[in-house]
């Protein structure tokens, strides 16, 4: 654990000191309003595979971001997500009699790249580039588990109740594809995993794997329009100037 916070706070700190003489040298600055909407699962003491879109849920999220660089952004966003499991689905633990929904409200500080730079850019005449994405931010999580129908120990399950706390620090990262049809919008699509460094994201661990700790998945869909700034090189009608003020 202590290696991934060690490696998220120099690659963070890395994007946010490199841009400066890029943008003096660029002219950018563009921000980007973003809305998501896809679905969510997790990986934890209520789900017995590994993977599974089996009791998925609905996310939508809304963001903002600025492009640092061709290839950089920095952004925030705000993620509403629910998880959910049920022992009922996997025979394996289906005698527990466990069920959960967690809803979850983040606040995400995320870092993008997109190594072959931005499609979008009308610098260049590229409309599809794939990126990768890393972060940091809080969940404030609502559990809602049916501790008194479980079937286990009364003090297994009064450690499960007292130790779910309701907020995290959560660690983002993932990747995506972005296609830009026009110089105007843009749409992305992308897979996350967030990890809490906690298993209690679901409520249950001594009621399950304690040595296991929980993991969130979202696919989400994203719409993308630019506003404000100078964007990548611009040439106006007469090549002379450079245009602001979005793609």
């Amino acid at each position: 654990m202590k290696g991934v916070l060690l490696f998220a706070v120099i690659f963070l700190t890395t994007l946010v000191g490199f841009p400066a003489a890029v943008n003096a040298q660029m002219g950018l600055g563009t921000w980007e309003g973003s809305a998501y909407a896809g679905l969510s699962t997790y990986q934890g003491d209520m789900v017995e595979p590994n993977f599974t879109l089996k009791g998925s849920e609905f996310a939508l999220g809304f963001g903002v971001r600025n492009f640092l660089s061709p290839q950089v952004a920095l952004g925030a966003r705000l993620w509403y997500l629910k998880i959910s499991g049920d022992d009922s689905l996997y025979p394996s633990i289906e005698e527990r009699g466990g069920r959960m929904l967690t809803k979850i409200g983040s606040i995400l500080l995320v870092a993008e790249y997109s190594p072959f730079g931005v499609a979008g850019d009308p610098a260049s005449s590229r409309k599809l580039s794939p990126y990768i994405f890393l972060g940091t931010g809080v969940g404030f999580v609502n559990h809602n588990v049916n501790y008194n129908q479980i079937n286990a120990p009364a003090e297994t399950i009064q450690q499960d109740e007292e130790n779910s706390k309701g907020v995290y620090v959560l660690f983002p990262f993932g990747g995506g594809l972005r296609f830009a049809p026009t110089n105007s919008w843009n749409l992305s699509l992308e897979a996350s995993l967030m990890t809490p460094f906690s298993d209690y994201i679901d409520g249950i661990s001594a009621l399950g794997n304690p040595s296991s700790k929980d993991w969130i998945t979202a696919i989400m869909l994203g719409f993308h329009m630019p506003f404000g700034g100078e964007r990548m090189i611009k040439p106006d009608d007469d090549k002379d100037q450079y245009r602001p003020g979005g793609f």
